[in-house]
């Protein structure tokens, strides 16, 4: 038994795509290595904004035997009144392959017929994933794909690079220009350099090491720790909001928060006009008080940990300052008009 791995690495994929996409990905090999006669174990998904990667525990390196029994011809037929063979019979032997000594007498409701028990021995695991791994990177969903440079396949960013692994063994496959391998890639700006896997059981540290919290579940929590962080900071804590949670989980490969904050002046509009401009159009997250009331701050969450990161929260806070002066605007617009 060994671990399979298969990532697809491409340009940065859109949050919403990353979950369906990997969901689909681990049905779809499923369903193929059950087609094939694959014993496998648990399948796990593993993504970011720059990779999708599915991985499968225990999988037999060789599909299963496959014994069927073949009918051929009525026995009256197969042999003459001497009991001898005739031509119809050694025509079943040869097509089966097997001698005329092996041919059984099965009983249908037709009556009875000669029969063979023929067994299709199990290919390499290794050999058919050559084949398999492709199609399921083909076959991956989007809501909406692209085309790039002059390749005909489709995609929902670019594809840079493909992982297979089985166990140690990289699974040699090409899909027009684009060949797999055992090279990812670390975090974009912190740990850019090519990373070469030495099996797929240590793909999730080693990416770890290059700044790249692969799993969605680690990185989830990565988030609530960092967000919560910045607003202890900031005196407050974080307005609840599950959902942009795992948004923002999906725009980063490794969470780093930072508090930006805005004039008081904004908070004579409604808390829901100001946590929807923030929230929608920004991602990010509302601070309220000890006394659930908004505070005039906010946390954002980056994807890189800069040497400076007042300065990444001066640069949140003048986008911010440009989305809530548009909406205390059209806000005090509306309310000089009656129903």
């Amino acid at each position: 038994m060994k671990r399979l791995l298969l990532e697809i690495g491409a340009e940065e994929i859109p949050a919403g795509y990353i979950e369906p996409a990997l969901k689909a990905m681990a049905a779809n090999l499923a369903q193929k290595l059950e087609n094939a006669r694959i014993d496998h174990g648990a399948i796990k998904t593993y993504g970011t904004p720059r990779r999708l990667a599915v991985e499968v525990a225990d999988v037999a390196v060789k599909q299963k035997s496959l014994t069927t029994d073949v009918l051929g011809p009525p026995v009256k037929v197969a042999f003459d009144a001497a009991g001898n063979p005739t031509v119809a019979a050694q025509k079943f032997a040869e097509k089966v392959g097997v001698t005329i000594k092996s041919l059984k007498v099965q009983q249908t409701d037709k009556g009875s017929y000669l029969s063979a028990k023929i067994t299709k021995r199990g290919l390499a695991t290794g050999t058919l994933l050559k084949t398999i791994l492709p199609e399921v990177i083909l076959a991956v969903p989007f809501p909406k794909s692209m085309r790039w440079a002059d390749l005909a396949i489709t995609f929902a960013r670019p594809i840079h690079s493909i992982v297979a692994l089985f166990g140690h063994k990289a699974i040699p496959f090409a899909i027009e220009i684009l060949k797999s391998g055992r090279y990812t890639y670390g975090h974009y700006f912190m740990a850019p350099k090519k990373i070469k896997l030495a099996d797929a059981d240590s793909y999730v540290a080693q990416l770890r090491d290059a700044r790249v919290l692969a799993d969605i579940g680690e990185r989830r929590q990565a988030v609530v720790e960092e967000i919560n962080r910045a607003a202890r900071e900031a005196g407050g804590r974080i307005l609840p909001d599950e959902e942009l949670i795992d948004i923002v989980t999906n725009l980063v490969e490794t969470p780093f928060a930072t508090v930006g904050r805005f004039d008081e002046e904004f908070l004579s509009v409604p808390d829901e006009i100001l946590i929807t401009a923030m929230r929608e159009h920004q991602k990010y997250f509302a601070v309220i008080d000890a006394d659930d009331k908004l505070m005039p701050c906010f946390v954002a969450v980056n994807n890189t940990r800069t040497k400076d990161m007042d300065l990444v929260a001066t640069g949140h806070g003048r986008v911010i300052r440009a989305r809530l002066a548009d909406a205390q605007f059209f806000y005090r617009g509306d309310v000089e008009v009656s129903f």
